[in-house]
């Protein structure tokens, strides 16, 4: 219990000092919702929901990041392209680097659901993640067991089926992403949503059992996020650092309380600090129409493999 305090110290001061530097430098650029995503994953969790190495850990969100600004920046297409462009070349990442870091999927299409534009989104995320890659060792190293378990074999590659799943996965995304322009609710789309469908969709994912802690951690966060902001920031006119420090420990306490750490949900708890005030009161709801709606496609597309009956080797008479 004293680690996993230590850990959440860590990520929530790594929060305070984001939302400080934002507010303070007048740039809410620097703001990247999904770094506290990472150090849920990287700093609190015992065990690693990605397989992927230190360097990995900085390079792949940097590359979606710079990629998703290059996309608003040069790229003419509508949002629903742009967004299958993101998608598709985060995966093809993920593939060469034989990663599983998807929160670099946010990472791209956080500037497109929002307009972002400016260089300093990507270079937040530059600096941001590599504080997490460069401390991750050192907090394993001080603070966990000297002995961690073996690393998850990887199963044999396979084009074919690597194929149908992105492709589903694709197919998915771009149908909701035109149901949200259809609707004028974008925040069906929200990308720490895509993340949860692509965590929530692979074949022996623990998530799979626990449909409900999902949609009750999902739609907490949103509904803190906006709570806090909206409340405490906006109308009474804290500090964004303040109110982001106290949506992270509300969220660090339903954690506990589920006794799950879905890191998505850390994403979408911060996303709130950097949304126009108009379309604030939206967020929670579309979150949660965006995440049943999610969830229940990937229960529908994606069932589980058959488990193969292992072969008995027999003697030859």
């Amino acid at each position: 219990m004293k680690c996993r305090f230590l850990t959440y110290s860590c990520a929530l001061a790594l929060i305070l000092l984001m939302t400080w530097l934002a507010e303070n430098l007048g740039e809410n650029e620097i703001i990247f919702p999904e770094i506290l995503a990472l150090a849920v994953g990287g700093w609190v969790a015992e065990k690693r929901p990605w397989r992927t190495s230190a360097l990995n850990l900085w390079l792949s969100p940097t590359l979606a990041a710079l990629f998703g600004v290059l996309l608003m920046r040069y790229c003419p297409a509508p949002l629903w392209a742009r967004v299958g462009m993101a998608f598709v070349f985060v995966t093809l990442l993920l593939q060469v680097t034989r990663s599983t870091l998807v929160p670099s999927i946010s990472a791209a299409i956080l500037p497109i659901l929002i307009g972002t534009t400016s260089w300093i989104y990507p270079l937040s995320v530059c600096v941001l993640t590599a504080v997490i890659a460069i401390h991750t060792p050192l907090i394993d190293r001080l603070l966990r067991q000297p002995s961690p378990p073996p690393p998850t074999p990887l199963k044999p590659f396979s084009l074919g089926r690597e194929l149908v799943f992105h492709g589903k996965l694709l197919f998915i995304v771009l149908a909701v992403t035109f149901l949200a322009m259809k609707s004028h609710c974008i925040f069906l789309i929200a990308p720490p949503l895509i993340v949860t469908l692509v965590e929530f969709s692979h074949d022996g994912s623990p998530l799979r059992k626990s449909p409900v802690k999902v949609f009750f951690l999902l739609g907490f966060a949103a509904g803190t996020g906006v709570l806090c902001h909206s409340i405490l920031a906006l109308h009474l006119g804290w500090s964004l650092w303040l109110s982001s420090g106290l949506t992270t420990l509300a969220l660090f306490f339903a954690y506990e309380f589920a006794d799950m750490l879905f890191p998505p949900a850390a994403a979408i708890a911060l996303l709130p600090t950097i949304l126009p005030p108009e379309q604030i009161f939206h967020y929670p709801w579309q979150v949660m129409a965006g995440t049943a709606l999610f969830l229940t496609v990937s229960l529908l597309f994606f069932r589980p493999l058959p488990q193969r009956k292992k072969e008995v080797d027999r003697l030859p008479c």
